[in-house]
């Protein structure tokens, strides 16, 4: 996804912040073209990804589906999404 991002046109005027869960996967992405900022962290950080997701225009969301089998996982993912909901309805929402 985030290479068809990198390839869009108006690319050089598009600003990305990626939140990698290693600071290997952090080092493999970095160099990439554009303004990417990439940070390391976890979803399960909800101050960070407050943080994070107050300065963006769009929030995608990605998660590996090869976990969801364990109950527990599934759990901590939908108590993460909701919460990153709430961070964005605060945002982009009159509530």
């Amino acid at each position: 996804m985030l290479s068809r991002l990198l390839d869009h046109p108006d690319q050089s005027s598009l600003a990305f912040t990626l939140l990698v869960r290693s600071a290997e996967k952090a080092d493999k992405l970095q160099g990439l073209a554009g303004n990417v900022r990439i940070e390391v962290g976890s979803t399960s950080d909800l101050t960070k990804m407050a943080e994070l997701a107050s300065d963006a225009d769009i929030v995608v969301y990605m998660v590996c589906v090869s976990f969801l089998i364990e109950p527990q996982y599934i759990s901590d993912l939908l108590t993460r999404w909701t919460a990153m909901m709430l961070i964005l309805s605060k945002r982009f929402l009159l509530v």
